[in-house]
Formats: structure tokens, sequence, C-alpha cells
């Protein structure tokens, strides 16, 4: 189901966030527990997320357990080499993480998993 909207809307939102400085966070995680992928963007601040892509660089299976901070958004079980996860927001309604808040990627097991993610830091509205 998509979202009904004039096309000077889509021009609008769109504009809005190419106005953002869009920033990147991409590695490869090897321990097992929870890992930092961004920090806390500061008092007033929140991380908006754009696109998010999840990948298994190993054979093993691992689940994966993105958080905002220690709460548990998206789960999923990767279970093998190539597995993964690509989940694009739509133009004006990125994944706000929350007021100062970091993102968190939580491994099952010692493996191998390559994430990129594309966000910006964005004012939070009250």
């Amino acid at each position: 189901m998509g979202i009904a909207c004039a096309p000077s809307e889509l021009v609008n939102i769109a504009d809005a966030i190419v106005a953002k400085r869009l920033l990147f966070a991409t590695s490869v995680l090897t321990a097992l527990g929870n890992h930092v992928v961004i920090e806390d963007p500061g008092v007033d601040k929140e991380i908006k997320i754009v696109n998010l892509q999840l990948q298994n660089e190993n054979t093993d299976p691992i689940t994966v357990i993105v958080k905002f901070d220690m709460v548990p958004k998206w789960r999923l079980l990767l279970p093998g080499y190539g597995d993964g996860l690509l989940i694009n927001a739509h133009p004006g309604r990125e994944w706000g993480v929350g007021e100062n808040t970091p993102l968190l990627i939580e491994l099952s097991d010692a493996s191998l998993l390559g994430y990129s993610i594309s966000y910006f830091i964005d004012d939070v509205v009250v």
C-alpha cells in the first residue's frame, strides 16, 4: 500500500532530504554482543536512518538484532553466506532513532556481519 500525494509534495519531501547532509556508516562486525555503529548525536539531535543493509559474510548462521540504544527494533536470522537484509525508508518517513540515542547492532555469535547505513542527523521535533 502506498501513500497518495501530489507530485509537488514528493518534490518538497525530496528537497528536504537533499538539504540534509547524508552520512554513511560501513564496516564489518566480528564479535559476539552489542556494537555501537552510530554514536549518539547529542542533545536535541536524532539519527534518521535512510537505508540499512546487513549481510552475513560467513557460512555460519547468525542472529542479528538492530537496536535504538538497548531497545530491539529489527531481529533477523541470516542463515549463511550472502544472506542479508536491505530496507529503504520512504522519503520523508526516515526512521528516527530517538533524541541523543545511539544505533546498535547485536550479534548472537562471533561471525562476520557487514553493514552499510545511510543516515542524517536532524533536530528533534517536540
